[in-house]
């Protein structure tokens, strides 16, 4: 694992924004629910017991107006934890696609590791795992061309000066495979 080292809170804002949104909207809907009980609630109240609307119209405002508090700030920090939990999500995400682009352009095998406390860590061991048997039969091949090589340096001496010219083909073509 690589030390929890986080620069950045936004790494796919698009992503971490959006999740954020959907569960805190989703959270205000459910929350609205409340307060609209409690509206009705003091309102048959009020029917049944006319002598005390005054009282109950100051209790409801206060009710609700705490309701209405709590509200904000349950969907302000609902809205903070999912950007906080999102990211680590788009963290490893980010750096699967940063990992698999510079394996597109180098073709080179290596392990990947996430951030401690990143999600998806059982990802990284399975990809680092493929990486390094991928890794280990690449340098096995490559040991195999490079003997390949040598044994057809070392045959050129004894074939005939027509044919040397396909050995130096095949000698360079093996050569592209080895870079």
């Amino acid at each position: 694992m690589i030390k929890n080292n986080r620069n950045h809170i936004l790494i796919d804002p698009k992503f971490q924004i959006k999740f954020a949104l959907i569960v805190s909207g989703l959270l205000l809907l459910i929350s609205l629910i409340y307060p609209l009980l409690f509206w009705d609630f003091f309102d048959a109240l009020s029917l049944v017991h006319p002598q005390i609307t005054d009282q109950l119209t100051k209790s409801k405002n206060s009710v609700l107006f705490f309701f209405f508090l709590n509200l904000c700030l349950g969907v302000g920090l609902a809205f903070l934890s999912m950007i906080f939990l999102t990211h680590k999500i788009a963290g490893p995400v980010y750096k699967l696609r940063v990992y698999f682009q510079d394996l597109y352009e180098t073709k080179k095998f290596h392990p990947i590791q996430f951030r401690e406390g990143d999600h998806f860590t059982e990802l990284a061991e399975d990809i680092s795992a493929v990486a390094t048997k991928f890794k280990s039969g690449e340098d096995q091949r490559e040991e195999v061309l490079k003997e390949i090589i040598i044994d057809l340096e070392s045959l050129k001496q004894q074939i005939e000066p027509n044919h040397l010219s396909r050995v130096d083909l095949i000698i360079n073509k093996l050569d592209q495979l080895l870079n």
